[in-house]
């Protein structure tokens, strides 16, 4: 069974949501198109493909605080509070399909299962692909779970699919109706595409390969690709002391294209060779993934591609080596 919600009706939507919860939607703030706070549908932008970045700050923020710590005659730690209750609206599957396989990861973590219990997802539907998507390649494009509405713009107003029992209870408010026609779903292909079967089989077949060094000799390990990656979620662990006695210990992003990230004792790097680090990097998205996780570590959101300053195209390495 389907809602509707008239476009006309947004400002109330998002009123209606703000009584109970932080509002989360795509904003322009400094040049870029991120998830932030909002307090109405005006400041919301509505007409985009995706936003710059991805919202897994929300759920792994960087410089966050594990825990602080206080020695006197004892030592006393102070854990964070309970995260506020919260909604994001207008996340695209892709995003969402990122966040289930952050679960199978992270989901265990207290820090991270928190703000998930707390976070309440209401999903919009993509009409069209944005030039560097390949969502399609690894089935992402489409959200069968995960979320408490989902949204399908469908000209003058949104058909709504419910996900949730919080989900069904908000449909009983009077700005929302019952569907009494159905609609036709626009489907949409992404110019980019490739097989996505067996490709954790190729890498391992070329890891040794000259193929590493043809596409991504050029990296310059700045980690942008990693920063803005949905699915990417290696942090360091840094103490930060106040006083001798006194201080916090906080956790912040890190990347597998850093040199020091595969540093050890004797000042021994792993992968001194940045074509080596690149290689980690989609090896852990592409092979090890599948093999601990039983799916892709990557959504084809194509932020990666787009953010690169060297124009460096994962997806046309994906494509050649299948």
């Amino acid at each position: 069974m389907y809602y509707v919600l008239k476009k006309k009706d947004l400002p109330k939507f998002v009123k209606l949501l703000n009584k109970d919860f932080e509002v989360i939607a795509p904003v322009k703030k400094n040049g870029s198109l991120i998830f932030d706070k909002v307090s109405s549908a005006d400041e919301i932008v509505k007409n985009y493909i995706n936003t710059d970045y991805p919202p897994k700050n929300l759920f792994l923020p960087d410089g966050e605080t594990i825990f602080e710590y206080k020695k006197s005659n004892n030592i006393k730690i102070k854990h964070p509070g309970k995260p506020k209750k919260r909604v994001i609206y207008r996340i695209r599957p892709c995003d969402v399909n990122a966040l289930l396989k952050l679960d199978k990861i992270l989901g265990g973590g207290f820090y991270y299962r928190t703000k998930r219990e707390n976070t309440k997802i209401i999903a919009i539907n993509c009409t069209k692909a944005g030039e560097n998507c390949f969502c399609t390649s690894l089935g992402d494009d489409q959200l069968k779970e995960g979320f408490d509405l989902l949204l399908t713009d469908v000209g003058k107003e949104f058909y709504i699919k419910i996900g949730s029992e919080w989900g069904k209870k908000l449909m009983k408010h009077k700005i929302f109706k019952r569907a009494e026609n159905s609609f036709k779903k626009t489907f949409f292909e992404c110019k980019r595409f490739f097989l996505a079967k067996d490709l954790d089989k190729k890498i391992e077949r070329n890891f040794n390969t000259k193929i590493w060094e043809k596409h991504f000799k050029k990296c310059f390990s700045c980690t942008a690709c990693s920063v803005v990656c949905p699915m990417c979620y290696c942090f360091d662990l840094v103490q930060v002391p106040k006083s001798e006695n006194e201080g916090k210990v906080k956790k912040f992003w890190s990347s597998c294209l850093l040199k020091e990230f595969s540093r050890v004792a004797g000042d021994f790097i792993f992968r001194d060779k940045r074509v080596n680090r690149v290689r980690q990097f989609l090896s852990h998205k592409f092979l090890y993934g599948k093999k601990h996780y039983d799916e892709f570590l990557c959504v084809g959101c194509g932020r990666c591609i787009s953010h690169c300053p060297v124009g460096i195209d994962y997806e046309k390495f994906l494509e050649e080596i299948k």
